[in-house]
């Protein structure tokens, strides 16, 4: 064998021998659960069978991605796709019990599609997370039917300080009678809630002493002509996002917060909002000319703190062309202007959509 060829395999065996060097595992721990929380669960368990560090670390990571992806059809699933869809949730409540109650920071949890009959499977996984005192939990539910898929330990968790929940279905808000939410300050409900009675909402907030961010989508479909109060009043709300849709009577709407700063609010169908916010600096607010004059009578004290606004008011382009809503058309653009000029310390303002063809009568 020549010199050459000797010194081309000792340069090749020891490019091997470097290969088989585990450099990932020799990074700092921080970074590695870095690495661990931006992979999906299911992904992330493969590197348990890398090393024993590895599985130390990833039963201690502190935020789990759990995303399911449901039955094909959830009106008739498939044997195989209800046993995927079975394995999937019972391999992530083990992942969450091998940390034998280490501390969660944050829960992600999207399930695309799913039945109810599965919901006691799900409530579980949820119940799971809990008992590693998790601090942040976020679950999206996409489901066929309106059955409970929430357990109701999730409104008495005193470690929660946000808690976001979205579901693909519209269904009727009902708060627990007990609710204990002390630590949350981050609150968001998405998808339609159905108003069952406005008390729900003041006991939601009652029982979230420390809540600083509400994000919130209200539905009312009954026909009744009777008006409908909601408080929203806390001491210690900062943000407010609301949007609201009413096919019935009334929306009363009440907010009493020094502490509010930003409000958002868009709304369609009869609305009244009386605010009391007398440190307010931001105001996204968006909705039909029409109902412009109910809001401002009693919204308009407080909109001179703002700084901030950006003002969205739509028009039917098709009433214009005609003299009898034409009328209406300019009555309800004067009450437009108006809204705005009450924005007496605004410094940036955003104006979309047919907010400009409010008439300066």
């Amino acid at each position: 064998m020549g010199l050459k060829q000797s010194r081309e395999m000792d340069r090749t065996w020891k490019i091997s021998e470097m290969d088989n060097i585990d450099r990932l595992s020799a990074l700092p721990d921080d970074f590695l659960y870095e690495i661990l929380s931006l992979l999906p669960a299911k992904d992330a368990v493969a590197f348990l069978i890398v090393s024993t560090k590895w599985r130390k670390l990833f039963t201690s990571v502190p935020d789990t991605n759990f995303c399911v992806n449901g039955l094909n059809d959830p009106d008739d699933p498939d044997p195989c796709s209800v046993r995927s869809f079975r394995d999937e949730i019972h391999v992530g409540c083990q992942i969450l019990a091998l940390r034998t109650g280490a501390p969660l920071r944050k829960f992600q949890l999207h399930i695309k599609q799913y039945v109810g009959r599965f919901a006691s499977a799900v409530e579980l996984f949820i119940l799971k997370a809990l008992a590693c005192r998790v601090r942040e939990l976020d679950i999206h539910v996409g489901m066929t039917d309106k059955s409970r898929s929430i357990p109701p330990e999730v409104f008495t968790c005193k470690t929660l300080v946000t808690l976001k929940l979205t579901r693909d279905v519209d269904l009727d808000l009902i708060v627990p009678n007990a609710i204990c939410l002390p630590n949350l300050k981050v609150l968001h409900l998405r998808g339609e809630m159905r108003v069952v009675d406005g008390i729900c909402i003041q006991r939601l907030i009652k029982g979230c002493p420390s809540l600083e961010e509400l994000n919130l989508v209200l539905c009312r479909m009954d026909e009744s002509d009777e008006d409908q109060v909601i408080d929203f009043s806390s001491p210690s709300l900062k943000r407010l996002t609301l949007a609201s849709f009413n096919y019935g009577g009334l929306f009363d709407f009440v907010l009493d917060s020094s502490q509010l700063e930003y409000l958002e609010f868009h709304h369609v169908g009869k609305h009244r909002f009386t605010l009391d916010a007398p440190n307010l600096s931001y105001l996204n607010y968006e909705c039909n000319a029409v109902e412009v004059n109910l809001i401002q009578k009693n919204f308009t004290q407080s909109l001179k703190s703002v700084v901030r606004a950006s003002i969205a008011i739509r028009y039917m382009a098709l009433e214009i062309f005609n003299k009898t809503i034409q009328t209406n058309f300019f009555l309800d653009g004067r009450h437009a202007f108006e809204l705005i000029n009450d924005l007496q310390s605004v410094k940036s303002l955003q104006l979309h959509g047919h907010t400009l063809l409010a008439p300066i009568l």
